[in-house]
């Protein structure tokens, strides 16, 4: 399992902690670590969306 602490598109850097139950070759955690991510396809995009739509519209209209 890992997290990374920062706000995306908004802190250059982060911190990722690591916790694995096994021991692994330095090799695999360099692949972990260096390797390529797997593309995330989901909806959250289109809801970010209407929410920041519709807390604009509300703002507008004095809600």
């Amino acid at each position: 399992m890992s997290g990374r602490a920062g706000c995306r598109g908004i802190d250059e850097q982060g911190i990722c902690i690591l916790m694995v139950d096994e021991k692994l070759e330095p090799s695999t955690a360099k692949l972990m670590l260096k390797g390529s991510a797997d593309s995330l396809n989901g909806i959250s995009d289109r809801w970010t969306g209407l929410m920041v739509t519709t807390c604009t519209l509300m703002r507008w209209l004095d809600f």
